[in-house]
């Protein structure tokens, strides 16, 4: 079975250190410089925001991008493109930092969905409040997982139900 991921040890503080201590994407943190996300207006995603950065391999560094390569046939990404609530319209689930205009950072998980050729709209947004660390996401077929780990055994699992998404433990 593939392993899922949490971001519960580093969101609340409980990680162990022991073997991890050395993991290049437990030490990153990104600085949010861009003020879109694809068409979308960082305001249009959340009106606190200033800045976002969305994670993707062209801004990882050579040492957190070779561990995410390595577990890569687990299913790491860092978007994905799906229908992940069967309506038919193209989804995007993507990871990524944030700065509020008071200063706070945070990372976020951001689902758009595309209303028409190249224009998409917030679907869903997570955030999670503290250092703009590294995430990503673990896909196995329908099934996203939401990791800021990648030797974690455990995850946030993002859900459509009840007409909305939601993410479960």
């Amino acid at each position: 079975m593939i392993a899922r991921f949490l971001l519960v040890a580093v969101i609340l503080g409980t990680q162990d250190v022991g073997a991890q201590e050395q993991a290049a994407f437990l030490r990153v943190r990104y600085v949010p410089v861009e003020d879109r996300i694809d068409s979308v207006r960082v305001a249009d995603i959340d009106r606190s925001w200033s800045r976002v950065l969305v994670l993707r391999k062209t801004n990882q560094s050579e040492e957190v991008l070779r561990e995410v390569k390595a577990n890569e046939s687990f299913g790491a990404r860092f978007s994905v493109d799906g229908d992940f609530n069967g309506d038919g319209k193209p989804d995007k689930a993507l990871v990524g930092v944030y700065q509020e205009k008071s200063g706070a950072t945070g990372r976020f998980l951001l689902v758009l969905t595309e209303l028409k050729p190249g224009v998409w709209r917030k679907s869903f947004l997570a955030k999670f409040k503290g250092e703009p660390g590294f995430s990503i996401l673990f896909v196995e077929g329908a099934t996203i997982d939401f990791a800021t780990c990648l030797r974690c055994d455990a995850g946030l699992r993002l859900v459509w139900a009840r007409g909305r998404y939601e993410l479960r433990r």
